[in-house]
């Protein structure tokens, strides 16, 4: 081999061992294929991290059919998300409602912004409604994991949201600010009352240790009936006027309960329930 031959020659096995070596030190294990439930699952936690509950909730949502793999840890967590952004959006459109009231000549701006807030609330109350039933047939045997962390939030008040309750314009980022908040606010409340906390945030967040946790299925399923209680109400008459699927949720809900443990709190919730699908079968006499 001549002096040029031999340097190509050195030169192409320089390139190679680099080759393998970048090969080398860039070897562990392969990231997840796009679709499929790990990616998923780890676009969840992304997404979560980075405050985008919405699209978290997206994510979820491809998990938590029962016998996926995902689905014992996927189902609570979007029902907590799902059952917070449903009620968080009800509250901003029962405000713009009552803005309505207070200044008449703003009605139709905040009509526009009550019939948009009510329909993602809808939106959301069926995530949750699904994702409950999906729960159910699980049969989840023993405690039930979170495997989230506390959400980011203040249960604090909104001075903006008052604003919008007295029928006042808000500017665009005075507006995105009260919804980030309200849905801030409604999201930790959810994670508070899931873990059997009521609305002690402060509790609610010492019980999340940031690691996977456990809380006792009973405890869960009462709190996410309670939720699909305070859901319905979404669909009463002077709101969406759903009377059946007000029925459904109230009806869903009342199994749940009914499946659990007598307790007073049970019993409290089984009364309010039975009592409320009476007063929906009146109404459609």
């Amino acid at each position: 081999m001549n002096r040029e031959g031999s340097r190509g020659f050195y030169a192409l096995a320089l390139c190679l061992s680099l080759v393998l070596l970048a090969v080398a030190c860039s070897s562990g294990p392969a990231p997840p294929a796009k679709g499929s439930p790990a990616w998923y699952w780890q676009a969840a936690g992304e997404t979560y991290g980075a405050g985008d509950y919405l699209k978290t909730n997206d994510h979820l949502e491809s998990l938590v059919k029962p016998g996926n793999e995902y689905a014992a840890r996927a189902q609570p967590w979007r029902m907590v998300l799902s059952g917070g952004l449903a009620s968080g959006y009800i509250e901003l459109a029962d405000t713009a409602e009552m803005g309505v009231r207070a200044n008449p000549a703003a009605a139709s701006r905040l009509r526009g912004q009550m019939n948009l807030y009510r329909k993602q609330a809808n939106a959301e109350a069926v995530h949750f409604a699904e994702t409950f039933l999906a729960f159910q047939k699980s049969r989840h045997e023993g405690a039930v994991p979170l495997t989230f962390t506390f959400p980011s939030g203040s249960a604090g008040a909104v001075p903006e949201l008052t604003r919008l309750g007295q029928g006042m314009a808000l500017s665009e980022a005075e507006q995105n600010s009260m919804e980030r908040r309200v849905l801030g606010r409604a999201l930790v409340l959810a994670a508070a009352r899931a873990v059997g906390a009521g609305d002690d945030v402060a509790k609610g967040q010492q019980a999340f240790t940031g690691e996977s946790m456990a809380i006792p299925k009973d405890t869960f399923t009462l709190a996410m009936a309670s939720k699909l209680h305070e859901l319905s109400k979404l669909y009463s008459r002077s709101k969406a006027d759903q009377p059946e699927r007000m029925k459904l949720f109230l009806q869903e809900a009342l199994n749940a309960v009914k499946s659990l443990p007598e307790d007073d709190k049970s019993k409290k919730l089984v009364e309010t329930i039975e009592k409320d699908l009476k007063g929906l079968e009146k109404t459609a006499m």
